[in-house]
């Protein structure tokens, strides 16, 4: 059987140079935020690039998946607990539904790769990763002042984008696993294959 790292490269904008919301004179607390989410989204980067860089067919590669994994886990944490200036409406809560989605995947990785290889909770650790990474952009364009949530937008944990249902081993057993198919979204994902 074959099994895949499935990944999504998510470093889908590094610099947050552009930061709306902000007046004329210096303001400390904006000025720390931006300076904490751009170090977010290098560490996003430098995690993304060793997984890439991860040899599919080394005897570590699952080991050495789940620590960078468990890193990139830890760092959405830590930007989810930033405090988010003022000017920002909904931000926060965008930043702590990707931080839980991504705790939700790595979990479910950890499921997938720890011992015995599960496709199940690699399908869920996947569904919950594209969660994580659809509220992480919807938080880009929040800061970017791409959307404004206070003209009378809902803030939707549940976006079109995002999978309806989550794919768990508990899912099917009760009949109401997700039928997800991901290879929709095949162009923003990288797949390190291993023949087992």
């Amino acid at each position: 059987m074959k099994k895949q790292f499935l990944i999504k490269t998510l470093v889908c904008c590094i610099s947050i140079i552009a930061l709306c919301g902000c007046s004329k004179k210096k303001d400390e607390a904006l000025d720390t935020y931006k300076a904490n989410m751009e170090q977010f989204f290098e560490n996003a980067a430098t995690i993304n690039d060793a997984i890439n860089g991860i040899d599919p067919a080394a005897e570590d590669a699952d080991t050495k998946l789940l620590a960078y994994l468990d890193a990139l886990d830890k760092s959405f944490q830590q930007m989810a607990a930033l405090n988010v200036p003022d000017g920002f409406l909904g931000a926060k809560e965008y930043a702590e539904d990707a931080s839980k989605y991504m705790s939700e995947a790595v979990s479910n990785y950890h499921a997938a790769y720890d011992g015995e290889y599960d496709e199940q909770s690699e399908s869920a650790a996947y569904q919950y990763y594209e969660r994580a990474n659809s509220d992480l952009k919807q938080l880009l364009k929040i800061l970017h002042g791409e959307l404004d949530m206070s003209e009378n937008v809902v803030y939707d944990d549940e976006s079109e984008d995002a999978p309806a249902d989550v794919s768990t081993s508990e899912n099917k057993e009760a009949g109401t696993d997700s039928d997800y198919d991901y290879e929709e979204d095949a162009g923003d994902d990288f797949f390190v294959e291993d023949a087992e």
